[in-house]
C-alpha cells in the first residue's frame, strides 16, 4: 500500500475514533491525579528513536512515594 494512502487511512481512524479517545481521557483525568498520557523514547527499525506515547494504566505517584521494597502479599 502506498505511504500517501496509509497516512490518509490512519488521519481518516483517528478522526473516527477521536470522539471515544476524548471520553478516556477524561475518564482517566477524573479518576486520578497524574497525566493522561505515558510518554516514553524507545529504539526502533535499526537502532532509530521513537518516542511511544499512550493512555495512562497506572496511577501516577511521585518518587519516594512508598517503600522501595515490597513484601509477600503485598498489593
Amino acid at each position: 500500500m502506498p505511504r500517501h494512502m496509509e497516512v490518509a487511512l490512519c488521519g481518516l481512524g483517528l478522526l473516527l475514533l477521536s470522539p471515544l479517545l476524548l471520553v478516556i481521557a477524561v475518564l482517566l483525568k477524573l479518576d486520578s491525579p497524574g497525566p493522561v498520557f505515558f510518554r516514553q523514547r524507545r529504539l526502533g527499525y535499526q537502532g532509530r528513536l521513537f518516542e511511544l506515547i499512550k493512555f495512562r494504566s497506572m496511577v501516577h505517584r511521585p518518587a519516594g512515594a512508598g517503600p522501595l521494597v515490597t513484601a509477600g502479599g503485598d498489593r
